[in-house]
């Protein structure tokens, strides 16, 4: 049986790639940080029951401790890195934000490096490692973003989360770069939507699909647009960069480009009036006045909302064969789980 390690396996995403893993048969070794925690696992090992892959969870592993994952990486053919913050709105980014996703890339493949069984490493990047603002499509004179672009627009105090997935994603091109013995493949989903496995998951993309059924955006959608993806694709495509031998480099991930008020529209197609949902779009003034309250800064509104973003998914249907999701079942799939 091939032998596999998943870090964030207990994540919205994370816990996707390890069901299909184990549903592909494989060995998959999943650290945890705290054992206490049972219902962050609970999932994964009822998955495990009915698979013919098998589980083995490592508890007690702190991301970023060095040599943390040394044992639990032994015989592992492949690393999938998928365990990095998600947060808009953090108070102290580099403590929240950076750190874990920079320090906790470093010592994965400073463990990688010490396991001579590891042929691949896919790492979950994001596009925000390729743009920071929607408007930097419109500066950089670009009718779509591609996997050659790299954020230039986010640092640690305008859009640290971008920030930090770009610093995570360069520092590891730059340690790949100097070794032959593994090669480096980089998945760069976009905003993901879809069915969540576990309730104890906490992502940013459930929240704001919470804050839609929740009435939050009733008076108005912000006229932001957002490049969405479900998450059975992206977990997907994590499979197929892995197992595709001829896979190479990095892979935008992403259905395509939708209004806020287009996924709103599509909610309210299928639950007619059972949400307080909005029938317009707000003005951007008054996003920009109210954004504060949202958690999000002016800056952020003033350079997103109201510009279009278009990337190109051209290599993740050529290369990795991923056919995308309808969007209305990525949303009727992660509604109906959070309502259960």
């Amino acid at each position: 049986m091939k032998k596999v390690m998943v870090t964030g396996g207990t994540g919205y995403l994370g816990s996707w790639i390890v069901r299909y893993l184990l549903e592909g048969g494989y060995d998959v070794q999943l650290p945890v940080r705290d054992k206490s925690l049972k219902k962050r696992h609970k999932h994964l090992l009822e998955f495990a029951e009915n698979s013919t892959g098998k589980l083995k969870l490592w508890f007690n592993k702190n991301i970023l401790d060095e040599h943390a994952y040394d044992e639990s990486m032994d015989g592992c053919i492949c690393v999938f890195h998928s365990a990095s913050p998600f947060l808009l709105n953090s108070k102290n980014p580099e403590e929240e934000l950076l750190n874990p996703a920079l320090k906790g890339t470093k010592n994965i493949l400073d463990s990688v490096n010490r396991t001579k069984s590891i042929t691949k490493v896919v790492l979950t990047s994001s596009v925000a490692a390729i743009y920071g603002d929607n408007v930097d499509m419109l500066e950089q004179g670009l009718d779509k973003f591609n996997e050659s672009h790299f954020n230039t627009s986010s640092s640690l105090s305008h859009q640290p989360y971008s920030f930090s997935k770009l610093m995570a994603e360069k520092a590891a091109w730059e340690i790949a770069e100097r070794q032959n013995k593994w090669k480096l493949l980089v998945i760069n989903p976009g905003f993901i939507l879809g069915p969540i496995l576990s309730k104890s998951s906490n992502s940013e993309s459930i929240n704001f699909m919470k804050d839609i059924i929740n009435g939050k955006f009733y008076l108005g959608a912000p006229q932001m647009i957002l490049s969405c993806v479900d998450v059975r694709d992206a977990a997907r495509a994590h499979i197929s960069v892995f197992e595709n031998e001829n896979s190479l480099g990095r892979h935008i991930v992403v259905n395509k480009s939708f209004k806020m008020l287009e996924i709103m529209n599509v909610v309210k197609k299928i639950y007619g009036r059972q949400f307080k949902l909005p029938n317009k779009e707000s003005a951007k003034w008054l996003t920009v006045l109210l954004g504060p309250i949202f958690g999000v800064s002016r800056k952020f509104v003033k350079r997103n909302v109201g510009y279009p973003v278009f990337l190109d998914n051209g290599k993740s249907k050529k290369s990795l064969g991923l056919k995308y999701t309808n969007i209305e079942n990525t949303i009727d799939e992660m509604v109906k789980s959070i309502l259960q």
